[in-house]
């Protein structure tokens, strides 16, 4: 569970970043790409870091981490 928790706050950053950066952003790359590209990332980058959320987090952390 809590490798799930780690690759998703992974995955959500790096939806925000491919979300800013200029190249990705355009309309002329589909959404699913954005989306298989971030989830891509956060697979190979995910186990490489240390857990950043306890599984008995609450929402608020949870989120909280997401605008860090």
């Amino acid at each position: 569970m809590k490798d799930l928790l780690n690759w998703f706050v992974v995955f959500v950053r790096a939806g925000g970043l491919l979300l800013a950066f200029p190249l990705f952003s355009t309309r002329n790359v589909p959404v699913m790409i954005r989306v298989s590209l971030a989830a891509i990332l956060a697979l190979l980058v995910s186990p490489s870091i240390p857990p950043a959320v306890k599984p008995d987090a609450s929402l608020f952390q949870f989120l909280g981490l997401f605008f860090k």
